[in-house]
């Protein structure tokens, strides 16, 4: 599984917001949201504390942020953006990975140190996208 560096022009660093709030969004509201970029949540994801639709790269994607271990973890939907085989990646502070949707694809990101593998399970059965 190839390895990447996240860079600093991430959404992460275009929306620091998404690391103090803590909402919790109710499904309906979650769903309602997630109709523009085609995708849908069921509750087993977990408690929503953030929830943004923004430009990523090409076009508007979802951005969730839901809590972790270490720290909070966002879950990003990119339409469009298709991979083949899951994507490994980091920088100073994070890690990450990236794998195929149907639509495009899902980035789950995390401090160092954050299991994220408990997340692609938990999206992987929560999110259609």
């Amino acid at each position: 599984m190839p390895t990447y560096r996240l860079n600093r022009s991430s959404s992460l660093e275009h929306e620091p917001q998404a690391f103090f709030i803590r909402e919790d969004i109710q499904l309906a509201e979650l769903n309602n949201a997630l109709l523009e970029v085609g995708a849908q949540m069921m509750p087993a994801l977990g408690r929503v504390d953030y929830l943004s639709i923004c430009q990523i790269r090409k076009a508007n994607g979802g951005h969730i942020v839901i809590d972790g271990a270490k720290g909070p973890v966002t879950i990003l939907m990119l339409p469009g953006e298709h991979v083949m085989d899951r994507i490994q990646f980091r920088n100073e502070r994070f890690q990450g990975v990236i794998f195929p949707g149907q639509a495009g694809s899902l980035a789950i990101i995390g401090e160092h140190g954050e299991h994220l593998e408990e997340f692609v399970q938990r999206v992987c059965k929560t999110v259609k996208f």
